[in-house]
């Protein structure tokens, strides 16, 4: 299954007006401004969730998205809502993002077991980066899930991907919606506002060129200005988010 990117459906979405404007020409990005929006961070209420998802319909799953920070990795869910048949979704992350759903409100927390409790298309998510201490933590009932492969840091930091669960990904030969948040990055190459991980850029992006049949892709993970952000975070965001974005577009070429 080969694929291309749709750069009309790339998109940039601004929460916390970190993103510099030169951005959207840099990587061809649609800019869609919801920082006027309440009921938006961390938890989505449901007046915030319509709209959202009425603004992204003319767009869909597909193309590469910056979402803001990880605060608004929910988004991912709602990018994978729109997805009307089988597919397969892959996540680095240095949170599991499994916690039980509270204020019965979608959230950055627990947004991949909304994915598993309600999307019927979704066959595996593949979740890697989180500690295996957090792993450990996830519900015995959401942690039995068949669907849903985890592979810790340390499992990760040690052998990469493993190739058993890249040979099932090929196996099944799905399209892959591809999550990153830049918290399971070292702060040497990026800067959040979430306690991070300790895996390089270079591995990172070692891995996204491992992953087949992507069709859609979301970019989470930054320090806004409201948090303290100064030229550094910055550079380094810029960097990675780069690297990231053409690592994602050679992946699918």
């Amino acid at each position: 299954m080969s694929n291309t990117v749709d750069f009309m459906k790339n998109l940039l979405i601004n929460f916390t007006n970190t993103y510099p404007k030169e951005k959207d020409d840099t990587y061809k990005l649609s800019r869609l401004d919801f920082s006027s929006m309440s009921g938006t961070d961390m938890y989505c209420d449901d007046e915030a969730l319509t709209t959202i998802r009425d603004s992204l319909m003319p767009f869909g799953p597909e193309g590469i998205h910056f979402i803001d920070s990880g605060n608004y990795h929910y988004m991912s869910y709602i990018f994978t809502s729109m997805i009307e048949k089988p597919y397969i979704l892959v996540i680095f992350d240095h949170h599991t993002d499994m916690k039980p759903a509270m204020f019965d409100m979608l959230s950055c927390g627990a947004w991949i077991k909304t994915v598993l409790d309600n999307d019927t298309n979704i066959k595996k998510a593949v979740l890697i980066g989180p500690p295996e201490k957090s792993i450990d933590e996830i519900p015995d009932g959401d942690r039995s899930d068949p669907r849903l492969i985890c592979v810790s840091e340390e499992e990760y930091l040690s052998a990469g991907i493993p190739s058993d669960v890249i040979r099932e990904i090929n196996s099944l030969s799905l399209p892959v919606y591809l999550s990153i948040d830049k918290d399971i990055l070292k702060t040497s190459d990026a800067v959040t506002n979430w306690d991070q991980g300790n895996v390089s850029l270079d591995i990172l992006l070692d891995s996204v060129h491992k992953i087949p049949n992507i069709m859609g892709a979301d970019i989470c993970g930054l320090l806004p200005e409201k948090d303290g952000a100064d030229p550094t975070a910055y550079e380094k965001n810029s960097r990675s988010d780069s690297a990231l974005y053409q690592a994602i577009l050679t992946a699918v070429s």
